[in-house]
């Protein structure tokens, strides 16, 4: 990865494991999804990261912080696992977001390893019923910085 091309990286790593990647959040990212034609049960990685470049003297970059949030989610409805408005929050994390924060965890955890990034902070919450398209995500704040 070249040090600043993050969300390249990330990109590539979400199409190796299948993943539909979305870059922004909120109101971009929903514009977005809603332009996918997304099956039940396909998973997308959405990522909003900020860059900070730490300077040595004489300005050369000795390294990098990329803070944000990192989203796993999965589109939900007409299958097993189908979501409802009558689902409470313990049957959605039983059903499918127990293993979507697994999986976030374990996957951020590879994607460190493989660009040679630490991970100095990672905070996990659930978002439930995440933009039009009604699919449920385990969001991360994270920090990587660079080795």
């Amino acid at each position: 990865m070249e040090n600043l091309d993050i969300i390249g990286a990330l990109n590539d790593f979400a199409d190796q494991k299948g993943w539909t990647f979305i870059n922004g959040i909120d109101a971009y990212a929903n514009y977005e999804v809603d332009q996918i034609d997304l099956r039940m049960g396909d998973k997308l990685l959405v990522v909003d990261l900020n860059l900070s470049p730490s300077y040595a003297d004489g300005g050369m970059i000795k390294g990098i912080n990329y803070s944000g949030i990192l989203m796993l989610g999965m589109k939900v409805d007409d299958i097993a696992e189908t979501s409802s408005l009558d689902e409470t929050q313990s049957e959605k994390y039983n059903a499918r977001l127990k293993n979507l924060t697994k999986e976030l965890i374990t996957s951020a955890g590879q994607f460190s390893c493989k660009h040679q990034l630490s991970i100095t902070s990672a905070t996990t919450r659930l978002q439930l019923n995440k933009f039009d398209v009604n699919a449920d995500f385990v969001a991360m704040d994270i920090i990587f910085s660079s080795l």
